[in-house]
């Protein structure tokens, strides 16, 4: 069951709609070549084409059918991305761990393979930025324009020293 939907519960299908649905779903979401796919279409012009392919889609049996998929989809990726995520952080963790107890020539650990782990665990946590720009106006920009200032003061004082 997925989101208070049952698949027992959805209504029969043809099978020239299951075609075409699975199709739909395979294709990008393209219900023209959908349609096409699974219906004699040669009679018909591009535009009756489209025209069918909408009634397909707006009709209720197939719109219970792709609310139940999308639902589905979206779990079955929801689910992917956090064991994804929280294999690929146990994954650096042991890396890390290997980096830091095995021993090169020297008889050192890896520190540097040991970093990188722990900056790629950081990355897939979003606790690092790749780029870090300055807006103007910004607190941190306002902030060096008053010591450039006052370096500058110094600077020129210094100078008048001289």
């Amino acid at each position: 069951m997925v989101n208070g939907m049952n698949i027992e519960n959805l209504p029969k299908l043809t099978s020239k709609e299951q075609k075409c649905l699975l199709r739909f779903f395979s294709n990008g979401k393209n219900a023209s070549e959908a349609y096409r796919y699974a219906y004699d279409y040669s009679k018909m012009k591009k535009a009756s084409v489209y025209v069918e392919a909408s009634k397909f889609l707006k009709n209720p049996k197939i719109t219970l059918w792709i609310e139940y998929y999308t639902a589905n989809q979206e779990e079955v990726i929801s689910n992917e991305i956090n064991y994804s995520a929280k294999e690929c952080f146990e994954n650096m963790k042991e890396l890390q761990l290997i980096a830091l107890t095995s021993k090169d020539k020297n008889g050192n650990p890896n520190i540097n393979a040991a970093i990188k782990a722990e900056e790629l665990k950081g990355k897939l946590g979003n606790h690092f930025k790749e780029k870090f720009t300055v807006e103007p106006g910004d607190k941190f920009s306002l902030f060096m324009a008053k010591v450039e200032a006052k370096a500058q003061k110094l600077e020129e004082k210094a100078n008048d020293k001289c």
